[in-house]
């Protein structure tokens, strides 16, 4: 499992080396006036949500209109289908995750698979994070996993989805420390955040977009992060890393990414690309974004191909034999 997240890793390098000089070569600027709808398989106020409408408003001030449309369900299972079944020409487009595109389709029949679209571009990666109750009998990873062990069954988590690659994730740190513990699945990152809040959890996984504004104003404590890029994140700098209690291998790439449905054209490819290269070269859109806990790092059409061709090469047969023996 552990080679299995250090072949995460260098996917994530790929995103954090890799450029793309698509913007010196396309002019962006005729897509102006062009109308397009983002689609995102998740809740509003999520990082998804969030990060695609700071990308919308900045393609805005561009000349390029463009609408998102919030269609929960499945993981974005459900607005990743619809996405596919929508014609070239529509200019309606998923916004998501690999969870959505690489995991789903690789354990059951969702309807599509990822080479049902055709890549446009990756933005970068969010951040993740643990969060409790400041209520909670805990301030820490350690603790509050010590505190499971002494109160075996008790722990409830509220995760994003049940058997996705964000549950994967959560087993690696208390599966391997032999917690007894109740994952219950969420549709996205603003249901935990409620529920959270509620107290109907007592561990929250969501991402630091989500949980922020809680943790901000002292209603929330963060227990660790699970970026595979960095160690501290600016946002929240006391925050550990899950490697620093030990749990290298649950380090998430959470790459948001946008994808057109098959035959879309490379006319509005190249161009949108080019787009959305040129709006991450905006240092307060970046700045909004890395203010969520994403760290933004362009990729065009082929780099983002590149990154689901590695992926499935070494990512996703380790996530569906662990699907398949769960």
């Amino acid at each position: 499992m552990k080679k299995v997240f250090a072949l995460t890793i260098a996917l994530s390098l790929l995103v954090v080396l890799a450029g793309s000089a698509l913007a010196d070569e396309v002019p962006w600027e005729q897509l102006k006036g062009e109308e397009f709808t983002f689609v995102v398989g998740f809740a509003a106020g999520g990082s998804n949500d969030l990060a695609a409408r700071v990308l919308a408003d900045k393609l805005g001030q561009l000349g390029i209109d463009v609408t998102v449309v919030n269609r929960p369900g499945g993981i974005g299972v459900e607005a990743a289908g619809w996405v596919a079944s929508q014609p070239p020409e529509s200019n309606i487009m998923f916004w998501g995750v690999p969870m959505t595109l690489y995991f789903e389709p690789a354990t059951r029949d969702v309807g599509f698979t990822w080479e049902d679209f055709e890549p446009v571009a990756t933005l970068g990666g969010a951040t993740f994070a643990l969060a409790g109750s400041k209520d909670a009998p805990w301030d820490t990873l350690e603790e509050m996993l010590d505190w499971a062990h002494a109160n075996p069954g008790q722990l409830i988590v509220g995760g994003q989805g049940e058997m996705s690659s964000m549950h994967f994730a959560m087993t690696l740190i208390f599966d391997e420390a032999g917690v007894d513990y109740r994952y219950v699945p969420f549709a996205g990152g603003a249901d935990v955040q409620m529920n959270l809040a509620g107290g109907h959890v007592d561990v929250g996984h969501l991402s630091l977009a989500a949980a922020y504004p809680l943790y901000s104003a002292g209603d929330l404590n963060i227990l660790a992060h699970t970026s595979i890029f960095v160690d501290r994140v600016e946002m929240a700098p006391d925050v550990p890393n899950v490697a620093e209690a030990g749990f290298s291998s649950a380090r998430e790439l959470h790459v948001l990414f946008l994808h057109a449905p098959k035959e879309t054209s490379p006319d509005v490819i190249e161009p949108l690309a080019a787009a959305i290269d040129e709006a991450l070269k905006d240092p307060s859109t970046v700045s909004r974004l890395e203010d969520m806990g994403i760290l933004v790092s362009y990729l065009g059409p082929q780099g983002t191909r590149e990154l689901g061709e590695d992926a499935h090469a070494d990512v996703i047969p380790a996530f569906v034999e662990w699907y398949q023996n769960y």
